[in-house]
């Protein structure tokens, strides 16, 4: 039998749903606000991960968004106006701790209701609310290597910056893949990483060479910002192969900065031999990842066309160049790295001639080189 409900409770009800859709209506422009937060900062700092989020599938494109934000803004940290606390901590320190205590916060009550402000950790709470796969293993190592080396701001040589890159960069292309990987995003791919560990290996490994050869590219990248700060962040071993002293090299950068008529060839053609150097270092992983990007698809055509898995025999048809786009959308990060390196043999590897970094040059390579090789499958 229906009870009736008296006007009393019936009002109850009425103002208990009011409330909880007030509430929803809140979230969801918090929600909206945090987004466009996040695709502001990406399109100022790095225009590139902006443009790459429109491949990447709706229910995961708010984690890559949140996870490149949080790369810019850690980013920022950097040696200058650093001072020490009354505590000991510096204010590097510091700014870490934030990053790391805030994480922790998240990651331990993605659920709750606590007001959070700072859009980068709004969207990761929302992403992990919404059962996106994401480990905060990835954020904190992320972490850890960014304060290792403003901890000693050098590399050795050019393995080190391999290594920086494998603790950074590669972290956050690991973020990605994990994002894509959501159970309810991929099931299909999922199954079929779990039918072969050669193709879970060939997919970590690809996304490290990557990883590796953004690091080379955005410490090339640095150099004049870093000259600035009295810092130079080219591998010390392959100055010293070419006599150039990071003292001559950062009064040159800041000259040059001044007055553009300024010209030292001597040092110009050192540098040059540097950055050859270095640069070839990236392109080596950029070749290693297509090689191995040409085995992975060899292994996915083998393990879908002998598997029993209904999920893989049902979906492998449809997958674009016979593989699937949670499994390669991570790799076309290497795309900003291959037109940076191709901008520098255009010009001779001279790092310092602006037009290598001409950003609306970039933006519109980028957005061509991103649907070739989207709809291609090559990187």
């Amino acid at each position: 039998m229906i009870r009736a409900i008296n006007s009393d409770t019936r009002n109850h009800v009425v103002r208990v749903i009011s409330r909880r859709g007030i509430s929803d209506n809140r979230y969801s422009q918090q929600l909206e606000s945090a987004r466009t937060n996040v695709r502001s900062t990406l399109e100022k700092y790095d225009r590139s991960s902006f443009i790459l989020s429109a491949y990447v599938p709706e229910p995961a494109r708010d984690s890559f968004l949140a996870i490149r934000a949080f790369n810019v803004e850690v980013s920022k940290i950097n040696l200058k106006n650093n001072y020490a606390n009354m505590g000991g901590l510096t204010s590097v320190d510091l700014k870490f701790k934030f990053w790391s205590d805030f994480l922790s916060r998240v990651f331990r009550n993605p659920n709750g209701n606590e007001t959070i402000t700072e859009p980068t950790m709004f969207l990761i709470r929302d992403s992990l609310k919404q059962g996106v796969s994401l480990n905060v293993d990835y954020f904190n190592t992320f972490l850890n290597s960014r304060k290792h080396w403003l901890e000693k701001p050098t590399f050795q040589d050019i393995d080190s910056i391999c290594s920086f890159g494998e603790g950074t960069y590669s972290q956050l292309i690991y973020l990605q893949q994990s994002t894509l990987l959501s159970s309810h995003i991929s099931p299909s791919a999922i199954s079929l990483l779990e039918e072969s560990p050669s193709i879970q290996n060939l997919t970590t490994d690809i996304a490290a060479h990557i990883g590796q050869a953004n690091s080379i590219a955005s410490t090339l990248l640095s150099l004049k910002y870093y000259a600035k700060q009295e810092l130079v962040p080219l591998p010390i071993d392959v100055m010293a192969e070419q006599d150039l002293s990071q003292d001559s090299l950062i009064g040159y950068i800041n000259e040059i900065s001044k007055d553009k008529k300024v010209k030292n060839l001597e040092l110009e053609e050192k540098l040059k031999n540097v950055i050859f150097a270095v640069s070839t270092r990236a392109n080596d992983h950029l070749l290693t990842g297509r090689y191995k990007l040409d085995k992975l698809k060899e292994e996915i055509k083998k393990v879908s066309a002998s598997t029993n898995n209904e999920l893989v025999s049902k979906y492998s048809k449809s997958w674009r160049g016979g593989i699937p786009d949670v499994i390669f959308v991570p790799f076309m990060n290497s795309i900003p790295v291959d037109i940076f390196i191709k901008n520098l043999q255009k010009k001779d590897f001279n790092i310092l001639d602006d037009r290598i970094t001409n950003s609306s040059m970039n933006r519109w390579r980028v957005v061509w080189n991103s649907f070739y090789n989207y709809y291609s499958r090559n990187i």
